[in-house]
């Protein structure tokens, strides 16, 4: 046999095309419906599932973090208050023992100077302690009135008066010490609400943010790898066509490798059906051969064999004869243009 086109075949010789890229899928693209690309996860796909795992213990790492630091801050606040009141109550102590000393004095018919000692020095350590915790005019005042006590001790006439008036400036910074302890009290009590608001508000925002991310991140991980089982699933039951989607991540690694699978074994499918396709017309063409009862029939078979094994291609089957050496065409394919 020897073909007439452009194209030299032989029935047995020619094997088919393989599929063209338009008849399969690319290796790097879905088919099917279960493999629509999912865009509301592009961003996390475009990163390896490592990256995301970072992301998401950073982001508890940040939560963590801006947790500690309000707690830190509430119990600075705190003890600072705490020693504001502790040198509050100490200048409460300290003035009332000072009030305690002019009252003695005020009752000593003659002042002993041990005595006036114990006041100038009581006096002195309770304005010391007061100060900075109570109005500056207040403290201004108590420090006036003791040194006017102090500087008239040697008159007699002036003493009670001086005494009292030094009393008065006690009572006054005294009430005014009181006074800034129930506020010291009070700010203490804000302070404690503020900062555990401030650490539940802080762990239920930085909960609700791991939640929200987090919840992505796994999606973005276990939506792609079902996907990929199902397509492998899909495979398996011999829709050798589709393929996985690949993305720049562990799980497209995975779908890239069973694609490149995919399509050697594809091919390698195809190559198998068309040969089986091809010896089952074989088989006919020989039974069809031998049951021929003229050479002519033989011929007529062999022509349409031709059609079918090799459609639309042109060629036909030259002979010899025994008077001649000179070929002729017996059969031709009916189906090649």
């Amino acid at each position: 046999e020897r073909g007439s086109g452009p194209e030299p075949a032989t029935a047995t010789g020619v094997r088919p095309e393989p599929p063209s890229s338009s008849g399969s899928p690319p290796a790097d693209r879905p088919s099917g419906p279960d493999s629509t690309p999912r865009s509301r996860f592009a961003v996390m796909r475009s990163m390896t599932i490592s990256t995301r795992l970072l992301l998401l213990t950073l982001l508890a790492v940040v939560t963590s973090v801006i947790v500690c630091l309000v707690a830190i801050r509430g119990v600075n606040g705190l003890d600072q208050i705490g020693r504001d009141q502790v040198a509050v109550s100490d200048a409460i102590r300290l003035n009332g023992d000072a009030i305690s000393q002019i009252r003695l004095l005020a009752s000593s018919a003659q002042p002993a100077a041990g005595d006036l000692e114990t006041l100038t020095d009581v006096s002195r350590r309770a304005t010391d302690v007061a100060r900075g915790e109570v109005p500056v005019e207040l403290v201004e005042a108590t420090v006036s009135a003791q040194n006017d006590l102090t500087a008239g001790l040697d008159d007699p006439d002036q003493l009670a008066g001086l005494l009292d008036e030094a009393a008065q400036t006690r009572l006054a910074l005294g009430d005014a010490l009181v006074e800034r302890r129930a506020d010291l009290a009070d700010e203490a009590s804000d302070l404690r609400r503020n900062t555990l608001l401030g650490v539940l508000l802080s762990l239920l925002i930085g909960a609700l943010a791991i939640y929200l991310v987090g919840r992505r991140v796994v999606n973005s991980i276990v939506d792609p790898a079902i996907d990929v089982g199902r397509t492998i699933r899909r495979f398996g039951d011999g829709d050798v066509s589709v393929r996985a989607e690949v993305e720049p991540d562990e799980i497209g690694l995975v779908a890239r490798s069973f694609n490149v699978m995919a399509e050697g074994v594809g091919l390698r499918v195809t190559e198998l059906s068309a040969d089986a396709e091809r010896g089952a017309h074989l088989r006919r063409i020989a039974d069809a051969i031998d049951v021929a009862a003229t050479e002519d029939e033989v011929h007529r078979v062999v022509g349409r064999s031709l059609g079918l094994i090799l459609p639309g291609v042109p060629c036909e089957m030259l002979l010899t004869d025994s008077t001649s050496s000179n070929l002729s065409a017996v059969s031709s394919n009916a189906t090649a243009t």
